[in-house]
């Protein structure tokens, strides 16, 4: 019902453009581009917009841009005065956003699907691939002929006319599909041997596995500029594609700054020992790392070697592409909400009564504290809300921190003496209240949600891609 609301609104809509909805060849043109310019999801996630230029190519990868603007993704579809004079053309491109725009009808799909489309119009084979194989094996029938309709609802076509795009605009995905499933194993497979052609050539990673300075000395001195130089030395950038590529440069270049109070964010952990483990710095106060060093083996120098392979088994594609070893970050964001251990992220949250909650109890059989409530100040250029898991994990208004958090973050951490499993949250106020500004202590108390849900999340999750783009 809602979709034949929409596209009897489409109608109506486009007869005030055209005067009425008639297949016109030399109304093509214009139609086309108030076509493109109303495409947008209920959400307001994903919008898109057209853009004028002297001349285009003739593949779909080369007409489309992705930006994010004010928490939202931007497509922008590029074209010239020739490419829409190309109905088949035209009309495959516009199916491929009524497509997406579908797909993204639900927020958590985005994030995925954006970051597979970020790839694919930065020249990535396994961009195209990912986003392709989305398309036509992504769990569900993909109805061409109702796309074509939806993407021409302005004309007034024929069974036969319908008919007459479905069919080279379908062989065209199905080709494509094909063509870089292909290309993409070659590309993976050559990135591979360049990434084990350089370790092996240099021995930096070699030479770093026996260094006398480990990562966890860099914790525990919050020595940013060490920790971030051995981190980047470590990252198989090789094998990375442009999105994922892009949020390490971002996350690095701001782990390397120190937070300042006017460029802060508050965010909350419940520490459990089970399965953290402190670095403490001279003063006692601890810093942390993510799973995916702390339950390893080696020096923590030679643990970061695990990224390179935890990547593919975290954030690797549908199980249907097994037999390639890529890896999507936001799959790696999902993942680690629903297991963490093995991951490369942190978990903290704004709300302080769901961290308090994961603080584990004193454990009477082991005889030890079992965990504490951490609250940090970090850069915000490096928390990012874990939106690609917004629909199971809502309520939790996940944030995620990678790898490592210093010591000179933390500016709260209470260790529990309780030996209840349920947390009181109010036992940790009057601390709170010693450490935090009053519009923080305020912010904390207040037992209201200021949250809206997953759209919310995928918003912030947009807002955070936005500033990390601009890293240089």
């Amino acid at each position: 019902m809602k979709k034949l609301i929409y596209f009897i609104q489409l109608i109506f809509i486009f007869s005030l453009f055209a005067g009425q909805a008639v297949a016109d060849t030399a109304k093509w043109p214009m139609e086309t581009l108030v076509k493109i310019d109303r495409l947008k999801s209920d959400e307001k996630l994903l919008v898109y917009q057209a853009k004028e230029v002297s001349q285009v190519g003739p593949e779909l990868w080369d007409r489309l841009q992705v930006q994010f603007t004010n928490g939202k993704a931007v497509v922008t579809y590029s074209y010239s005065k020739d490419s829409l004079t190309n109905e088949i053309e035209t009309t495959r491109d516009l199916v491929f956003l009524e497509w997406l725009r579908e797909r993204i009808d639900a927020p958590e799909n985005g994030p995925a699907l954006i970051e597979s489309l970020y790839n694919a119009t930065r020249k990535s084979s396994v961009g195209r691939w990912a986003i392709l194989h989305s398309m036509l094996k992504g769990g569900y029938i993909v109805d061409f002929k109702l796309l074509v309709k939806m993407a021409l609802a302005h004309r007034a076509l024929t069974a036969e006319q319908v008919e007459a795009f479905r069919a080279p605009i379908e062989k065209y995905f199905e080709s494509e599909t094909t063509k870089y499933e292909t290309l993409s194993q070659k590309d993976l497979s050559e990135r591979a041997k360049s990434w084990e052609a350089w370790k092996k050539q240099t021995g930096t990673l070699d030479a770093l596995d026996k260094a006398q300075v480990k990562l966890d000395d860099y914790v525990r001195n919050s020595d940013r500029t060490g920790a971030r130089k051995l981190i980047e030395a470590y990252l198989p950038w090789p094998v990375m594609d442009p999105f994922e590529a892009m949020l390490w440069k971002s996350w690095l270049s701001a782990m390397e700054q120190k937070p300042s109070p006017a460029n802060t964010v508050l965010l909350y952990r419940g520490v459990s020992y089970d399965t953290d483990v402190p670095f403490r710095a001279a003063n006692g106060t601890p810093g942390f790392m993510s799973t995916l060093l702390t339950r390893n083996q080696g020096s923590y120098n030679r643990r970061l070697r695990s990224y390179a392979t935890r990547r593919l088994v975290n954030g690797g594609l549908e199980p249907e592409s097994k037999n390639l070893q890529a890896s999507l970050l936001s799959n790696q964001m999902t993942a680690h909400a629903a297991e963490p251990r093995g991951s490369a992220f942190l978990s903290f949250t704004p709300k302080f009564r769901v961290a308090a909650s994961f603080a584990a109890p004193f454990n009477t059989d082991k005889g030890r504290i079992g965990g504490a409530l951490m609250v940090v100040r970090v850069n915000p250029a490096r928390a990012i809300t874990n939106g690609p898991a917004s629909a199971d994990y809502v309520d939790e208004k996940e944030v995620l921190l990678p790898l490592l958090v210093f010591p000179d973050e933390v500016v709260y951490y209470l260790e529990r003496k309780s030996e209840k499993f349920l947390v009181d949250p109010e036992e940790f106020l009057p601390s709170l209240e010693k450490v935090l500004s009053k519009e923080e202590y305020q912010k904390a108390t207040e037992n209201v949600e200021d949250f809206n849900g997953k759209g919310e999340m995928v918003t912030e999750f947009y807002k955070h891609l936005e500033q990390a783009v601009k890293t240089p």
